[in-house]
């Protein structure tokens, strides 16, 4: 049988071409090894700069739900969140860490429920925050005894109001700052046990912690106590009201700074089923509340 001159080069070649291509279809269908997850930490507020509890780090790991750490790695102020190098799997757990200034103990500790990342799918964007604290610091302060009273938390701080002990109302207003560990008397407000406490943030003026309701002498106390300022001194003013002297009701603040009250009961008396809302006046930054509807269902 003849054979053509050069066939065999051109069969070599052929193999060779083949060769190539079974090694790059090997190489996409491994596929990639490792992945990137990019965690989102939710925040106490919608500001992009805020960072939970003030943290100057925060420590990221990923682990199989039940297993070890997989990977530590150590963020700074304002590094973007990534943890990269990680294998796939469908129980992978993001843990987070807020350690002390000397990284020794742990203040607060988050993390994700179970998510899976695979290879054929989009990575996902697991959120977590700050769920539970320890102690990591013993101060030698004495807040007054106070029971029925209100904590505010209030420009960083946190501010101890009414309330009473056994001789009698507590009217002094303490604040203790977290980041400098200072406690000390910053006021006075009137009398009042079981109040309620929201902050108001009008469009033109600072924010404001309301002192709402609760009773004094067993019978309401319409007026709000509204608390203002911290760094030159405390400002109180009281806002006068027919019918925020009630027990039992809340209040929450809405995304436009303006103040929700709902429901309660005249001490010693009715369960109330209005809804208020409390908002700037036309000609300042005073909050004043109006009834805008009422509950069908009473409650206190």
């Amino acid at each position: 049988m003849a054979v053509t001159a050069g066939a065999a080069p051109r069969r070599s070649n052929q193999r060779a071409a083949c060769a190539v291509l079974a090694v790059a279809l090997a190489g996409c269908s491994q596929g990639p090894s490792a992945v990137t997850i990019r965690p989102v930490v939710d925040g106490p507020s919608d500001d992009m700069d805020a960072t939970p509890l003030g943290l100057d780090t925060v420590e990221m790991s990923v682990a199989h739900a039940g297993g070890a750490d997989q990977k530590l790695q150590l963020f700074k102020r304002g590094q973007a969140l990534e943890l990269s190098g990680l294998p796939f799997g469908d129980d992978l757990v993001v843990h987070m860490w807020g350690p002390d200034r000397d990284v020794t103990d742990n203040i607060a500790y988050g993390r994700t429920c179970v998510v899976s990342v695979a290879a054929d799918a989009p990575v996902p964007e697991p959120h977590l925050f700050f769920s539970r604290k320890g102690k990591f610091a013993t101060l030698d302060i004495r807040p007054v005894t106070r029971v029925a009273g209100l904590s505010i938390p209030y420009l960083g701080s946190a501010l101890l109001i009414a309330g009473h002990d056994d001789d009698g109302p507590v009217t002094e207003v303490e604040r203790f700052d977290p980041s400098t560990g200072e406690f000390h008397p910053v006021g006075m407000v009137g009398q009042r046990d079981q109040a309620v406490q929201a902050l108001f943030t009008p469009p033109n003026g600072p924010q404001r912690a309301l002192v709402i309701g609760g009773s004094a002498n067993n019978l309401g106390v319409n007026d709000i106590d509204v608390i203002e300022g911290l760094n030159d001194g405390l400002m109180r003013m009281s806002v006068a009201t027919s019918d925020m002297g009630r027990v039992g009701l809340t209040a929450t603040t809405l995304g436009n700074g303006n103040v929700i009250v709902v429901g309660g009961r005249i001490p010693g008396g009715p369960v109330v089923g209005d809804i208020d809302e409390i908002a700037p006046s036309a000609s300042d930054s005073t909050p004043l509340p109006s009834k805008i509807a009422m509950l069908a269902h009473r409650r206190s």
